[in-house]
């Protein structure tokens, strides 16, 4: 994958796939268009990558709308795709192609911008890469999980919440909602529960329907305001496969193809002239962005902080790392080129990472900063972020 060159394609280009591959960079005309006239505000400065970032989050933060949206989607195309590529290198018996997994880091978009804040130091895309890395591999685990069970262990095991969620996600009445629910707990009292940790758990014989669909036909008289009609053992055992494919819908959505606009797409028009308000934004943007040039004096100053901390550790932990951050290796490969085991690797690497967050720590205590939960979070995040950079480069 060749990078982007311009501000113009970064914040308005996207990924269009090929075979499972990176193919080429295809320009939204609405945001080169709306990017243009942005610029145009800003003609006596060469605002950089940075600026526009903190610009686009800041704008979308205050008021979401699809056009910040768009600029910040096509800004962490990048990150995203490598991303998505390392998740793969990692889970390598996963059935999802490349293309897949970048599509999931879409789904999470919002989620991922409302929890960044640029005042932690780290920057938008650095952050977006690892948060959108282990989203990823999260989600292929928890659908690798899914379809690995089959439809009565997926009963057996989703909550009630979720339960009661995908149902209310396929649109169901509350009067059905309760039929559908009575009938999945009378299939947990009576056969789920035995059978906890089978991922192949068969479905119930005939028998056994038998005595789920009496215990629904009595309990439903109970327990429902409005019972319905009496169910046979064949109408119970529909009931909860379609209840098993709402959970799956809804827990583990399919995955869509590409939101890639046409090189030909000219959806709505903008405005000629930008307003007052577009002309204040920009101006706090930049007040922003002198914020930033803080930041950056700060962030030298971390760098030297982490690189000491690195040079105090053992050449097998630094070498460790290299092998993690650098070269991509996974923890299991690791192992094996090391020849040591698996759970040795994972015990290091987490020690060595929880004593250069000790050094960021004290740092901050030096600059007066507090160390609270949340900036200790955002900091082990920004070290990852650092960490990858640190040793990519070096490689």
């Amino acid at each position: 994958m060749h990078s982007r060159q311009s501000l113009i394609e970064i914040f308005s280009t996207f990924i269009e796939f090929r075979s499972d591959r990176f193919n080429r960079w295809v320009v939204d005309p609405r945001l080169r268009r709306n990017f243009e006239q942005h610029q145009d505000q800003l003609a006596n400065t060469e605002p950089s990558e940075d600026f526009w970032s903190l610009y686009w989050h800041s704008r979308w933060k205050k008021q979401p709308d699809d056009i910040a949206l768009g600029h910040l989607a096509a800004y962490l195309q990048e990150a995203w795709y490598w991303s998505a590529q390392r998740s793969m290198r990692m889970l390598s018996r996963t059935s999802y192609r490349l293309s897949d997994c970048f599509q999931l880091a879409n789904i999470d978009l919002a989620k991922v911008l409302a929890g960044y804040d640029p005042r932690r130091g780290a920057s938008l895309k650095g952050y977006a890469r690892i948060v959108y890395a282990s989203l990823i591999r999260d989600t292929l685990r928890q659908r690798q999980e899914a379809d690995i069970c089959t439809v009565w262990t997926l009963l057996r095991r989703v909550s009630k919440q979720r339960m009661v969620e995908a149902l209310r996600h396929a649109g169901l009445s509350p009067t059905a909602i309760a039929q559908y629910r009575l009938a999945w707990v009378c299939y947990k009292t009576l056969y789920g529960a035995a059978k906890a940790h089978n991922r192949k758990l068969r479905a119930p014989d005939r028998e056994q329907w038998i005595a789920i669909a009496n215990l629904y036909n009595a309990e439903r008289l109970m327990q429902l305001s409005e019972p319905g009609a009496v169910l046979t053992p064949a109408d119970l055992e529909q009931r909860l496969a379609q209840c098993a494919a709402w959970v799956r819908e809804y827990m583990y959505p399919t995955v869509q193809s590409l939101n890639v606009p046409s090189p030909n797409r000219e959806v709505g028009e903008l405005q000629d002239e930008l307003s007052d308000s577009l002309q204040s934004s920009l101006i706090n943007a930049i007040i922003e962005l002198e914020d930033g040039q803080q930041r950056q004096m700060q962030q030298a100053h971390i760098n030297t902080v982490l690189i000491a901390a690195i040079g105090k550790l053992t050449p097998d932990n630094q070498a460790m790392l290299h092998l993690y951050y650098g070269d991509g290796l996974t923890q299991v490969q690791i192992a094996q080129q090391l020849d040591i085991k698996q759970y040795t690797v994972s015990r290091r690497l987490t020690r060595t990472r929880e004593n250069l967050l000790r050094a960021l720590i004290a740092w901050a205590k030096t600059m007066h900063i507090s160390p609270s939960p949340d900036l200790i979070t955002n900091m082990s995040v920004a070290l990852e972020e650092w960490l990858t950079v640190h040793h990519r480069n070096q490689s």
